[in-house]
């Protein structure tokens, strides 16, 4: 494998076995997660994403998270809320994931929240402040990494800049989480899916603010395709953080749009120094750099299909 596939993917894949369409049970995600950290492939994979409701179950789980050479780390989706629900659940749901992380007794640890802003806040800009303020009020201690993701609907472009400006305003004005900015790439139905001027419109945006990204769903296999069950073009994994690394270092607009929607991987070209799609090239280095810091990760109901993808390319 080259060097520079190996940076784009090391740690890319969070676990979403929990949630649809694989949505499995809660026994059967954690064995699956335990399995995915004893094989050849761990390097890739990243933390298991479960709801903060679904915490206290997990201590049943304790022995089988003391096995393996590395430890078990979680995202915690809050349950969240508009400005007079926010504080008070964040507060219970913080609560359950110390508890969580007491009762397991160094076996696992919450590394980081990624929590909805509501569309009716995110369209106004003093809103999604007021509703950032008491997100902060609660997360300002902790260190963390705090993704928001706004909900897409009307005013798409208002929702993302009022996100990504007030994410900006937090990040430089506080030490302590890590905040970010979440895009959801799909889902069970048609219209969960964004569009390729949606998803880039995402990444300027975010890389405008200098606001970390990361995503989640539909990003179960390497390139952008057709799905015939759903009738609908699904983002490649590959095509979106390629973007989002390409974009960092100044390709945008219909360059960028084009990336997102690039259906060949054969144009994308891996070697030991570097990364290139059609004339455009991004070091290695930079994308450890990149990866480190701006480009996160994404959530993905299967660890197994993206895995299998890689090698059917001969990526692998």
């Amino acid at each position: 494998m080259h060097a520079s596939l190996r940076a784009l993917m090391d740690g890319l894949v969070g676990y979403a076995g929990l949630f649809p369409p694989a949505e499995l049970g809660l026994e059967a995600a954690v064995r699956e997660y335990g399995a995915h950290l004893q094989s050849d492939d761990q390097w890739m994979l990243g933390d298991f994403i479960v709801p903060a409701s679904r915490l206290t179950e997990l201590t049943a789980w304790r022995e089988v998270m003391a096995g393996g050479d590395r430890s078990w780390r979680f995202v915690v989706l809050p349950r969240g809320g508009d400005l007079d629900a926010l504080e008070s659940s964040l507060r219970e749901d913080f609560a359950a994931m110390d508890d969580f992380e007491q009762a397991m007794e160094g076996r696992a640890a919450v590394s980081g929240i990624e929590i909805r802003l509501p569309s009716s806040i995110a369209i106004e800009s003093a809103a999604t402040a007021r509703w950032m303020d008491r997100l902060h009020s609660v997360v300002r201690e902790r260190v963390l990494d705090v993704f928001v993701e706004p909900v897409r609907g009307t005013g798409w472009p208002e929702m993302l800049a009022n996100t990504a400006d007030v994410l900006s305003q937090v990040r430089t004005a506080i030490a302590g989480p890590n905040f970010g900015m979440k895009l959801r790439c799909g889902g069970v139905t048609a219209d969960a899916f964004p569009s390729v001027d949606e998803v880039a419109e995402f990444i300027e945006v975010s890389r405008k603010f200098e606001v970390p990204f990361k995503a989640t769903a539909g990003l179960h296999h390497p390139i952008r395709h057709h799905h015939a069950p759903l009738g609908v073009d699904m983002h490649g994994f590959v095509n979106v953080f390629a973007a989002a690394l390409f974009a960092s270092d100044g390709l945008l607009g219909d360059d960028l749009r084009a990336l997102l929607a690039e259906p060949h991987a054969s144009c994308f070209q891996w070697t030991d120094d570097r990364l290139s799609w059609k004339g455009h090239v991004i070091g290695t280095e930079r994308i450890r750099e990149l990866r480190a810091g701006q480009v996160a990760n994404y959530g993905s109901c299967s660890f197994s299909e993206p895995c299998e993808d890689l090698r059917a390319l001969g990526w692998l």
